[in-house]
């Protein structure tokens, strides 16, 4: 065993026994205070008030495909930010990271969340244009896209399987991930959602032949959320977004989108670890280390953002082809110009200037403000994409030849908007009252390897990581 020894110089380092830390989490599981109440109750409301946005675009709106462009920068912010976030518990068990453990089902849970996905992808997908006008169109006239088969609804088919390939796999991974955890509370608790975990954790005894299948199911369902995490980005911005604007031809865009949502991935982990802690009494678990370490890792993906962009964004400038320049004008310099100097700012400008300071990364307001400007940064930069895409009539081009003006949001378009959050907020925290929300053998296993020894009038925390 090796062992390392850092300063203890952050609250919120846990100390306790195993008793202790099942005892906390199940009681704050069980229970069910007035602030939940009404955030949910919020939730809900959000969530209706989006029903009633889409209904209203759906069956009062026209045939043009541009009434769906918020919608696609909806779920194309979901997928950046709330499928994007068990990537944090992937990269962190992937690594031993040991400040990383309390915050695992954190991330995980947001798994349970691409149901809400795939309930908004649904019409965006029937609207999405297939790759060639017609059956009589020359292959010459084909849609630009990454498919080379010769079928007009490729797009449709491999974007939705991507898609429900990911969900699943992310569902599969948060529940063989919490089986332990939904033992103990469906064991220690009463009432429904206590016999809903024992029910879901019935077959879990805990015995050592259990264990090892169970790390080894969550290192194979790791490594494939994560290579269906890439696909689906990868697809998604090129389908969804790139092959609807002609000359719009970009390798390093998908790329882009992906890190963009492994940024926010850490920022949407960062706010909810901030929220439970301000106003769930998770101060215990979500200290400063867990905030400066993920911050860290903000800071360099924020930087990281700015690379592959500036790659991007560098190659059309500096080839002047006229079909690529004509894209950089509606996307960037002229008809989004004002969406993209916000996201620019939020998602790269203001993360560095706060983070890049020791003492502002070492504390719990400092990141968590920095990711709640990434987030907002994100949500302004897919509209700025999807929307700006979707606008476009003729995609079969080969340049823009009419740029349309910015899509201004109407009212259903804003209810859109605040109804995908408020359905994954929803989603999560109800699920979150039966899958408790720290994960509880992962903390455990933390205090096996960490002791707190005084030296010099100050308190050190020692480490241990097993090999």
């Amino acid at each position: 065993m090796k062992t390392t020894i850092s300063p203890s110089l952050h609250d919120g380092v846990l100390q306790g026994t195993f008793g202790d830390v099942s005892r906390d989490v199940v009681q704050r599981t069980s229970t069910i205070g007035g602030l939940y109440k009404k955030v949910l109750g919020a939730s809900f409301a959000l969530t209706g008030v989006g029903v009633v946005g889409f209904l209203l675009i759906a069956f009062t709106g026209s045939d043009d495909r541009s009434q769906w462009g918020y919608l696609a920068a909806m779920v194309g912010y979901l997928l950046t930010t709330a499928l994007a976030a068990p990537m944090v518990s992937i990269a962190c068990r992937s690594v031993r990271a040991n400040w990383g453990k309390p915050l695992a089902r954190v991330a995980e849970l947001y798994a349970i969340t691409g149901l809400g996905v795939l309930l908004a992808y649904v019409p965006l997908v029937v609207a999405l244009p297939a790759l060639y006008p017609n059956s009589d169109a020359p292959r010459e006239s084909l849609r630009h896209t990454i498919w080379v088969f010769w079928h007009p609804h490729a797009p449709h088919i491999y974007d939705s399987l991507a898609l429900l390939t990911l969900v699943i796999t992310g569902i599969a991974l948060l529940l063989i991930s919490s089986i332990p955890d939904m033992a103990d509370f469906g064991a220690k608790a009463t009432g429904k959602r206590a016999s809903i975990a024992a029910r879901l954790s019935k077959s879990w005894r805990g015995t050592q032949k259990q264990w090892k299948a169970r790390r080894a199911a969550i290192g194979l369902l790791s490594g494939l959320y994560f290579m269906g995490f890439l696909t689906l980005h990868y697809q998604y911005s090129s389908d969804f977004a790139m092959s609807l604007v002609p000359g719009w031809k970009d390798s390093i865009f998908p790329v882009w989108h992906a890190l963009s949502g492994l940024q926010c991935a850490c920022a949407t982990v960062m706010v909810t670890m901030y929220a439970l802690r301000r106003w769930g009494g998770y101060t215990a678990y979500f200290g400063v280390n867990q905030f400066w370490s993920l911050g860290k890792i903000m800071l360099a993906l924020s930087l990281l953002w700015f690379y592959f962009w500036f790659m991007g964004f560098f190659t059309f400038w500096y080839g002047r082809i006229p079909a690529e320049m004509a894209v950089l004008e509606f996307l960037f310099t002229e008809q989004y110009r004002i969406l993209f100097l916000v996201a620019f700012i939020l998602n790269f400008l203001a993360p560095l200037l706060i983070l890049v300071w020791n003492k502002v990364r070492r504390s719990t307001g400092g990141p968590a403000l920095a990711a709640l400007l990434i987030l907002i940064g994100a949500l302004v930069d897919r509209i700025r994409i999807y929307v700006g895409s979707w606008s476009i009539e003729d995609s079969f081009g080969h340049s823009l030849k009419e740029m349309p003006p910015a899509q201004l949001p109407t009212i259903p378009d804003a209810m859109v908007i605040v109804g995908g959050i408020g359905l994954v907020l929803m989603i999560y925290m109800i699920v979150a009252k039966v899958i408790p929300i720290i994960s509880m053998w992962e903390t455990k296993e933390q205090l096996l390897y960490v002791s707190h020894r005084s030296l010099l009038k100050k308190k050190y925390m020692l480490i241990g990581k097993p090999d």
